[in-house]
């Protein structure tokens, strides 16, 4: 089992496009894996790098935590995935959208001081 730590590791790595493994978290440096699962993926776009995140249909509490420190590595506007009385929802200070199960948005540069929500 990785831990908070361990999930820190893995997803600062992928935020740096670096390959890193603990437990049941794997960066390969494009792709994140949570219990063998593509929570997120690099893509290519028009004006920089892209990340592409989704639930793979797994709305747990892991899965939620390690969307929310992709968000806070790597996205100036989402701060982080919540539950709100039994829904997710994309957060932004006040502001709060339903998640759909999926989210691309180009990244920003990383370097934020990591954040752990849970």
């Amino acid at each position: 089992m990785a831990g908070s730590k361990g999930r820190a590791q893995v997803i600062k790595a992928f935020a740096h496009h670096a390959k890193r493994k603990i437990g049941n978290y794997h960066s390969d440096g494009e792709t994140l894996r949570v219990f063998g699962n593509t929570v997120a993926r690099w893509r290519e776009g028009t004006y920089g790098d892209r990340v592409y995140l989704t639930d793979a249909g797994w709305r747990t509490r892991t899965t939620k935590e390690a969307l929310s420190d992709i968000l806070w590595w790597t996205s100036s506007h989402w701060h982080h995935l919540r539950q709100i009385k039994h829904g997710w929802f994309l957060t932004a200070g006040e502001d709060a959208v339903p998640w759909t199960g999926s989210l691309e948005y180009y990244a920003e540069p990383v370097g934020k001081q990591m954040h752990m929500w849970g």
